[in-house]
């Protein structure tokens, strides 16, 4: 499974230098339809560990995300 999400790890990679590098229109789309692809499985098939950095990565960064209060909604 490690294997796997190494795979498509440097292939999500190196769609992005792809995209980064071209100026043509449609191989900057599938450059980027594949980055996100890539993206989500790797996501998928990820270690544990590394989900759950994902996961503390989340939770973390929107601590601050809180409802406005009354006084704010006019």
């Amino acid at each position: 499974m490690f294997g796997l999400f190494l795979m498509t790890l440097v292939t999500g990679l190196a769609a992005a230098c792809f995209y980064l590098n071209t100026s043509e229109e449609v191989p900057r789309i599938m450059a980027i339809a594949i980055l996100a692809i890539c993206f989500c499985f790797d996501i998928i098939v990820a270690p544990w560990q590394i989900q759950f950095l994902l996961l503390i990565a989340v939770l973390v960064s929107t601590r601050n995300v809180s409802m406005p209060s009354k006084e704010n909604l006019g």
